[in-house]
């Protein structure tokens, strides 16, 4: 009875942090746009495919697990944005997945106690980032959080199983890892990482029929998207990171910026040290002291503001020498951790961590969200770090979860919840925070469209998806406009639309300006034609 009221009381508590931070912002992120237009299209019946593309619905290039999760939501709830609470309640109910999948791994196959396993998965779905992925944006993160963790129990469930009943938990295993698979590719080091574990614990066989299981899972996906996909013209005509497939991003330079040229073997040292680096340095710090890298008014933003980068790319958060050596000592103690637990129990989880890291460090692009599903096990190896540290210094011989883990855990809570508690009560103050200002400026961006805009016409914009969920209209990806002015004219592009801060077009160029923002980064411009030849800008 008393273990029932601590596991109420802490569910309704974390529960209580989630619904509070809910807001009514959606699609700012992009993606979480283009996974709404996607799942709209399934439910229409129109296969997976761009609907809003103004050119050729063409086949996006990440797969459709996660916009498959949200078709049944939108099939039963009111048209877009009166369904935004109902889409971000599966990321919602995702986190909580993440916590039990947390619990019953440290729980069953670490032999951690329950009080200790109880409080790293609160800490793990008290994480901002979380909070904010499942809260103020329709990403896939949380969903696909639990997928990998339920890989990591499904194959230790296998690996511990009688011999009679491996090969079944092995085709039990290798489903749950072919459907994470269609969530993210990035599930693949989950796959691997099961592979070498069972074919280690249980032998070539067992890990084969794992392996084929979950390629089978994959497999419809993989021979649709061969067959289906359009041409390169076609994605080249649409624009953005959504058009390029996984292979075109990782040879860019940068991701989703195709005009940066590609990588050589001269460019991989830079790229992997720097992610290296932006890994060890900011984004493992920022899961334990988030606090230090920006006030709690940004709660849970370094999702997409965490780099080092300077000049174009430059971000608000991580760039400070101080934060990259907290995070580093953070990361140090974490790896002093992951010898401890798997010195102490080796589990498919100590694959899986090095064999993810080793595929993001090769990404061109900002690593904090890719990092993330791993922040779990993170919290769990700096935790039992400190409790290594704090035996070596006490010259103990036997590894418990002591004063160190008690203090440690006990401020990180404290923390999350002081960050949680002035984030709600900011967002009815009259500052909101920086977020549901962004909301707010982008959405008097759409009504005005919705309003004001009585012609037809299709549109290029930095945010095509929720363009087309907030006005209908279809459009493309708005590049760089010297380069494109006259094919958009081709398409007919009638006007240019900016959802977030950017600069508009040169006078070079022939628009009018039909609405601007009190900053002039957000606005509305009607293409006007008459020019033949544009000279290309840098």
């Amino acid at each position: 009875m008393k273990r029932a009221l601590i596991v109420a009381t802490l569910v309704a508590g974390v529960s209580a942090f989630y619904v509070l931070r809910l807001d009514g912002a959606a699609g700012l992120f992009v993606d979480d746009a283009w996974y709404i237009v996607l799942a709209q299209s399934l439910v229409q019946g129109d296969g997976f495919r761009l609907i809003s593309s103004a050119t050729t619905p063409i086949l996006p290039a990440f797969p459709p697990g996660f916009p498959a999760l949200l078709a049944p939501v939108l099939a039963v709830t009111p048209p877009f944005p009166d369904n935004v609470a109902a889409l971000k309640a599966v990321s919602i109910a995702a986190m909580f997945g993440v916590a039990a999948a947390i619990y019953l791994h440290l729980a069953r196959h670490r032999s951690v106690p329950a009080p200790v396993a109880a409080v790293v998965s609160v800490i793990s779905v008290l994480i901002p980032a979380f909070v904010f992925l499942a809260a103020s944006t329709v990403m896939a993160e949380a969903v696909f959080t639990l997928g990998q963790l339920c890989v990591v129990l499904s194959v230790e469930r296998a690996a511990r199983a009688p011999a009679h009943d491996a090969t079944r938990g092995a085709i039990v295993g290798g489903v749950v890892a072919g459907l994470t698979l269609l969530i993210r590719l990035a599930g693949i080091a989950g796959v691997v990482a099961s592979a070498l574990y069972l074919w280690h614990r249980r032998g070539w066989r067992v890990a084969l029929v794992f392996t084929a299981v979950a390629a089978m899972c994959y497999a419809p996906w993989a021979i649709y998207a061969a067959a289906k996909r359009d041409s390169q013209e076609e994605h080249v005509r649409h624009g953005g990171s959504v058009a390029y497939s996984y292979r075109d991003l990782l040879l860019m330079r940068y991701g989703g910026e195709a005009h940066t040229g590609l990588v050589t073997w001269a460019d991989l040292p830079n790229r992997i040290s720097g992610n290296l680096l932006n890994v060890a340095g900011r984004d493992i710090g920022a899961f334990i002291l988030p606090a230090v890298y920006r006030g709690w008014s940004e709660s849970g933003q370094e999702v997409f503001g965490m780099s080092g980068e300077a000049g174009i790319r430059a971000s608000s958060m991580g760039r400070v020498g101080a934060t990259v050596s907290v995070s580093l000592a953070i990361s140090l103690v974490a790896v002093v951790g992951f010898v401890a637990a798997a010195r102490r129990r080796f589990t498919v989880a100590e694959i899986l961590v090095p064999l993810t890291l080793g595929m993001i460090v090769l990404v061109p692009a900002r690593t904090f969200r890719y990092v993330l599903p791993l922040a779990p096990l993170v919290v769990f190896y700096f935790l039992c770090g400190l409790e290594v540290l704090s035996a070596m210094a006490a010259r103990a011989r036997q590894w418990h979860f002591g004063s160190a883990f008690r203090i440690a855990a006990a401020c990180i809570l404290a923390l999350f919840c002081t960050e949680h508690t002035l984030y709600i009560r900011s967002m009815t103050s009259a500052t909101p925070p920086p977020w549901l200002q962004e909301h707010a400026e982008t959405k008097a961006v759409t009504d005005w469209i919705g309003t004001n805009l009585t012609a037809p016409g299709s549109v290029a914009s930095n945010n095509p998806g929720l363009v087309y969920l907030a006005t209908g209209r279809k459009g493309v990806s708005m590049g760089n406009p010297y380069e494109n002015w006259q094919l958009w004219q081709r398409l007919g592009i009638r006007y240019g639309v900016a959802l977030h801060p950017a600069d508009k077009p040169g006078q070079v160029l022939p628009y009018e300006t039909l609405y601007e923002s009190p900053d002039h980064r957000r606005w509305v411009v009607e293409l006007q034609p008459g020019l033949t030849e544009i000279d290309r800008r840098p």
